[in-house]
């Protein structure tokens, strides 16, 4: 049996080590001295994601809408670092901060929602006027008017340029030109060379080559038109399978000024996929998904800063535009 004195000693240790007070209020204030010891000190680690400038302006403007009101309300109210800090108001706005800028980062889709509701009227005008330079080009392709609307006429033909053999009629135009063939085992190569007749100046002069290879059926057109003698444009066009590519670029004195790429794929015969890329003035235009819904021609269409669906509807004299989300319209008689 331990003796006395070592009894009076551990008694004394533990009431060092536990800090037994007598009143309720000092129990109390112990235990919530105790609390304070134990809770751990909490470090914050920004989260490992590279987010873009736009996405850290939009975390700006939603952390400000969320505190200017509590510091208005109280303009002396302390905020102190640790309240709310897991399971309160603070926590769960910070979870849906970031949770919520989580997803329209990498939602794609709600990322253009957001950017198509800012496009101003400026830069809708541009857009339209862009798009409205294409629109016939669209309507020959979607329509296949261009293989129809053409006859070609042989005899003795006259020009500013020379004398040539063929006459070819495509809806208002005349192209007067000779024609040269060769043809191997495995490529056919045709050139035309001519002029566009133009009833209120000179002539266009016209350099078209065009290459087929008869084996895998692919197809390449080369043209030139010359307007004047430093401004012309050049039109490229392959075709493979179900698909061909369009680009003209127009140049003034040997510097392209405008480009424009027009990618269709063929489906039973029918346009399934059309886009058209632009660039002119430095500026890059992009028009994608083109189609028809009865009588409306639709599009998405992608500016540097400005994303949208784009539509067309024809009236009786004019064509009227329309962004989908902002509503804006143009029409252009």
């Amino acid at each position: 049996m331990k003796e006395i004195n070592e009894i009076e000693k551990d008694i004394k240790n533990a009431s060092s080590t536990y800090d037994i007070k007598l009143s309720a209020n000092e129990i109390l204030q112990a235990y919530e001295k105790r609390q304070m010891e134990k809770s751990p000190k909490r470090v914050f680690h920004f989260p490992k994601f590279k987010f873009a400038f736009g996405t850290l302006a939009c975390a700006a403007v939603v952390l400000l809408a969320v505190l200017i009101p509590t510091l208005m309300n109280n303009q002396s109210a302390i905020i102190d670092p640790q309240e709310n800090v897991r399971w309160g108001t603070r926590s769960q706005t910070a979870f849906q901060l970031y949770t919520g800028l989580n997803l329209v980062s990498n939602d794609k889709p709600m990322m253009k929602l957001l950017k198509r509701s800012a496009i101003d009227d400026a830069s809708f005008d541009d857009l339209v006027v862009t798009y409205d330079k294409s629109v016939d080009t669209l309507n020959l392709l979607f329509q296949d008017g261009l293989d129809k609307e053409n006859t070609i006429e042989k005899g003795h033909y006259e020009g500013q340029y020379g004398k040539y053999q063929y006459r070819m009629t495509i809806s208002e135009y005349i192209f007067l030109n000779n024609m040269s063939f060769e043809e191997d085992d495995e490529e056919k190569e045709t050139e035309f060379v001519g002029e566009i007749i133009n009833q209120s100046g000179p002539n266009y002069y016209v350099e078209i080559k065009k290459e087929q290879d008869t084996v895998d059926g692919e197809e390449e057109i080369e043209m030139t038109i010359h307007f004047s003698e430093n401004y012309r444009i050049e039109i490229e066009q392959e075709h493979e399978a179900n698909e061909i590519d369009y680009q003209y670029s127009i140049y003034e004195f040997d510097r392209i000024v405008y480009e424009e790429n027009i990618s269709i794929e063929n489906s039973k015969d029918k346009i399934s996929i059309c886009d058209i890329e632009i660039v002119k003035d430095q500026n890059e235009y992009s028009f994608g998904n083109i189609h028809y819904e009865g009588k409306i021609l639709l599009c998405e269409y992608k500016m540097e800063n400005f994303e949208g669906t784009l539509s067309l509807e024809y009236l009786e004299n004019s064509r009227q535009y329309k962004d989908q989300e902002t509503q804006k319209i143009k029409i252009i008689s």
